[in-house]
């Protein structure tokens, strides 16, 4: 089991890419250029309540 887990998260404009493939819409070249132009989101997951108590810490909070 893994305490913490980093990667890439895809965003809205990238499934757009994926469905337009699969609907035949676009080939495989056309689909992984217009991807190309996409940028990467990283996602870090906390997956262990030890992974959350070592590396977080709260400082403050702001009422809104």
């Amino acid at each position: 089991m893994y305490d913490l887990i980093f990667g890439k998260v895809a965003n809205d404009k990238v499934f757009r890419v994926v469905d337009m493939y699969h609907m035949r819409i676009w080939d495989k070249e056309r689909a992984l250029r217009e991807i190309r132009v996409y940028p990467f989101y990283d996602q870090i997951a906390f997956i262990t309540q030890k992974a959350i108590d070592r590396l977080l810490t709260f400082k403050s909070f702001e009422e809104v």
